[in-house]
């Protein structure tokens, strides 16, 4: 695939979500914000389709912001605040927490990211097992590079 222009942004050759698309960051600085902006208005004035975006540090966030920028909108998630902007969401928002996950923890008097965050780890292994795959995922852990945010 081709670059997006002079905008220091590829498009990553690995699978996304069916209608979307991941980027990276080559070196260097770049306006990432501003290029998505751009990218957007174009597909949205070429398409006449509406189109959301969501720009964050990593993909999940990034797909979670995306979701919250629907129908047709933007958000931008600034890198160190990925936190910010997952706390007051509900648990139900993060990929993969379902509907039976999510009133269990309802019935322990866990709704938001934030009080999942704050949980204790050995309460919430006692009522969804272990935790192995969720928390780097809950505590805003970039999985691709383990580093906390």
């Amino acid at each position: 695939m081709g670059s997006l222009g002079a905008s220091g942004l590829e498009p990553l050759p690995e699978p996304a979500a069916p209608r979307g698309g991941l980027l990276q960051r080559e070196e260097g600085e770049v306006d990432a914000k501003g290029t998505i902006k751009k990218l957007r208005e174009k597909i949205i004035n070429e398409t006449k389709l509406p189109i959301s975006f969501g720009l964050a540090s990593n993909k999940m966030v990034a797909k979670m912001a995306t979701n919250e920028a629907k129908p047709n909108g933007f958000m931008w998630v600034p890198f160190g605040r990925e936190t910010d902007f997952l706390d007051p969401l509900k648990v139900d928002k993060i990929p993969g927490v379902g509907d039976h996950t999510f009133r269990s923890l309802l019935q322990v008097g866990i709704e938001t990211i934030r009080e999942l965050r704050e949980a204790k780890p050995e309460m919430l292994e006692r009522y969804l097992g272990r935790l192995d795959l969720l928390e780097p995922q809950e505590r805003a852990i970039d999985v691709d590079c383990g580093r906390e945010r």
